[in-house]
């Protein structure tokens, strides 16, 4: 009778424990695909990407979840047996998922600058930072894909986004003596969308610093080409020609010509220089070299351009060259 008992009150007790399996539904959301798709969403609208690092401890299980749908994408692309479907390929695309591992990467990276940043305070990871050697060099390739940007260079080597989420987290693009350069480097593209052109007078009282830079930017060019010791390096002369750059002098010189002749518009109202202009006897002679090299078709356009935007005259009557 006892054991009838005993055997009847284990049998109602071990009825009425739930399984493990019940008990796990009863505390986690079940993995669905859907289920798993509104976790990436909330991940995307914290984290700003879709890209789960493999190591994130809060997340395993997403972070597995993203790795079997990249799984089952490839599946699917070589003809193999996949659940895998083109509508749920469209909702990941819609979503911005990332189906290469290497672009995955980069967001795991990201998070290891933003765990640096927590605990040094800013993003300056040296070279060779022990701690985390990958991570250095990672922050090093940043710099050198928004520079070839900057070169007019295709975006696709660091798209927008990425860019956007470097500058939120206080990315510093240039340091040490590249902070110098790209500063002057910015005054430069200022003064050549106010003036046409890149070519700073020595003269120019108004921006002698800026003068003198374009002076050392030459200077230094040809120590490069003559294989002597030099800053300067190809990235940034690649820079500098596609901003128009002219780095022999007597280029520069034509523009201190033009400088010359802007004064005297402004002083006589027209272009008019006679050949023998006392005031400046050079400016006379280089006028009449420019509408000589025009009929000549040697003239360049980008200077047929700068001289029409003035008001220059090609064509004169002989009474219109008598001298002022």
């Amino acid at each position: 009778m006892v054991s009838q008992k005993v055997s009847k009150i284990i049998d109602v007790t071990t009825r009425e424990l739930p399984t493990t399996r019940e008990r796990r539904s009863t505390t986690a959301t079940p993995m669905t695909w859907s289920n798993m798709l509104g976790e990436l969403r909330k991940y995307k609208e914290i984290h700003g990407h879709c890209s789960v690092p493999a190591r994130f401890s809060s997340k395993k299980r997403l972070a597995k979840w993203v790795s079997k749908q990249r799984k089952e994408y490839w599946e699917m692309k070589e003809g193999r047996s996949s659940i895998m479907t083109a509508e749920r390929v469209d909702i990941l695309n819609n979503l911005g998922f990332k189906w290469k591992l290497h672009e995955d990467n980069w967001h795991d990276m990201l998070d290891d600058l933003k765990e640096y940043k927590e605990r040094r305070g800013d993003c300056l990871v040296p070279l060779k930072y022990v701690p985390n050697p990958q991570l250095g060099k990672w922050v090093k390739s940043q710099r050198e894909a928004y520079k070839h940007t900057l070169n007019g260079g295709n975006p696709s080597s660091l798209m927008k986004k990425r860019i956007t989420l470097l500058n939120k987290l206080g990315f510093v693009w240039f340091v040490g003596y590249d902070i110098k350069w790209f500063v002057m480097l910015g005054e430069l593209r200022k003064y050549k969308e106010t003036h046409g052109h890149c070519s700073v007078p020595a003269r120019c009282s108004s921006n002698k610093r800026l003068a003198n830079w374009v002076s050392k930017q030459r200077q230094v060019y040809y120590d490069m080409k003559e294989g002597r010791s030099s800053i300067m390096t190809a990235e940034r002369v690649d820079i500098l020609n596609n901003l128009g750059f002219k780095w022999k002098m007597h280029e520069d010189n034509w523009h201190d010509m033009l400088d010359d002749l802007k004064e005297f518009k402004e002083r006589h109202g027209d272009c008019i220089v006679p050949q023998k202009y006392s005031p400046n006897p050079q400016l006379g002679r280089w006028v009449y070299t420019q509408r000589r090299a025009y009929t000549r078709n040697s003239l360049t356009k980008e200077r047929i351009t700068l001289l029409n935007k003035l008001g220059f005259v090609w064509k004169l009557r002989k009474s219109r060259t008598l001298i002022k």
